[in-house]
């Protein structure tokens, strides 16, 4: 299976917006959309399943069979009603219902959307899904690491493309690996020593640099899941409330 894109830009404005202009898209643009739906969500939604207690090749069939028979068959993209609040939200609630009351068949079927799959790593999941508390609160987990995921890659694709990649090794040594790794934040001494950096203030103002541009390109990430600009620090604070929580 082939990972898909996310369609940047084909659509304006929210991500709600996108999913209201679906029926009046051209198929190359709804196409897009479904790509960038399957990407942001088909890991949070395959998690969710393997909580729930599935094995993760019957969640891989569970989420094709989610995709395929409710997402795209039976229109639900069309249906969506941002009145129900956040589409993840919206999306989650479908999929319980696909789950209880729709997908009773003793073995499912593999088929692929018409915007391809995602690659899911099943030993992956098997180890993820036991670990990341309640369906729920996996399933929020999940997204909220595609989010962070997408603005990481983003930012280190950036300085590695400017030719600053020491900045970005000073940003991952002092912010980002004692974060993702638990441990303690080194010192910039050690930094500058580890990385060749010429003194501790040139790797302050680096870490700040990147921090900044990380602030940018998350506030940019996370503007078209809301309806208006205000909402975005909200937003924002929520991820960070989901990622920080403990997940065991």
């Amino acid at each position: 299976m082939e990972r898909v894109g996310r369609g940047d830009g084909v659509f304006p404005s929210t991500e709600w917006t996108q999913i209201e202009g679906m029926g009046r898209a051209q198929l190359e643009q709804q196409q897009a959309l479904i790509g960038m739906l399957l990407g942001r969500y088909w890991k949070p939604v395959s998690v969710w399943l393997c909580r729930q207690g599935y094995p993760p090749d019957v969640a891989e069939d569970y989420t094709q069979g989610f995709f395929c028979d409710i997402v795209l068959e039976r229109d639900l993209i069309k249906r969506a009603d941002r009145t129900r609040g956040r589409f993840r939200t919206f999306l989650l609630t479908a999929l319980k219902g696909f789950v209880s009351d729709t997908y009773r068949k003793e073995h499912a079927l593999k088929r692929s959307p018409r915007g391809g799959s995602v690659s899911i790593d099943r030993d992956q999941l098997a180890l993820e899904g036991p670990a990341l508390g309640s369906p729920d609160a996996a399933f929020d987990f999940m997204w909220a690491s595609n989010v962070l995921d997408q603005v990481i890659g983003q930012l280190e694709r950036e300085y590695q493309a400017k030719g600053m990649e020491k900045h970005w090794s000073v940003f991952s040594a002092k912010v980002l690996r004692p974060i993702m790794e638990g441990s303690d934040e080194p010192s910039y001494e050690s930094i500058c020593h580890d990385l060749g950096v010429a003194d501790l203030h040139k790797a302050a103002a680096m870490t700040t640099s990147v921090k900044r541009r990380f602030r940018t390109l998350l506030r940019q990430t996370v503007r078209p899941l809301v309806e208006r600009d205000p909402q975005v620090e909200d937003e924002i604070s929520e991820l960070l409330v989901i990622l920080s929580r403990p997940q065991a």
